[in-house]
């Protein structure tokens, strides 16, 4: 929590993972949660105005939103199951998250934005 609302999202993961298919939803939490922007892995774009992106290094998926997020608001993360395997024959799959609860933070309240900054989670595969 605490975290600068220009910031990129990083989910860490304990091996070497691929993109596959489906989507990544960031949500925002204004008095309700509601879909915020929506990442589509298999083409690297999220639906924003303009848009973010979604891409993947060795363990690293990043996640960058395409505007930056709001002072003092909650957001969530959800992984669709079919969106990240491992890198390993045959592959296994990241279970994925379909809650709001899981992966959640909250930005600083009234800090002015920060680029370049990243959230990192630790995740595991299979």
């Amino acid at each position: 929590t605490d975290v600068a609302t220009g910031t990129a999202i990083v989910l860490t993961f304990d091996k070497a993972v691929q993109l596959v298919s489906g989507n990544i939803v960031l949500r925002e939490n204004n008095g309700g949660w509601a879909d915020l922007e929506t990442f589509d892995v298999s083409t690297g774009n999220g639906d924003g105005t303009p848009a973010g992106t979604v891409e993947v290094s060795n363990n690293r998926v990043t996640i960058t939103p395409g505007s930056a997020l709001t002072n003092g608001r909650e957001y969530a993360i959800r992984v669709a199951a079919t969106c990240v395997d491992d890198t390993e024959s045959p592959a296994n799959s990241f279970a994925g998250i379909a809650d709001d609860t899981t992966l959640s933070f909250t930005t600083v309240s009234s800090v002015p934005s920060v680029s370049g900054a990243t959230i990192t989670l630790n995740m595991t595969v299979g």
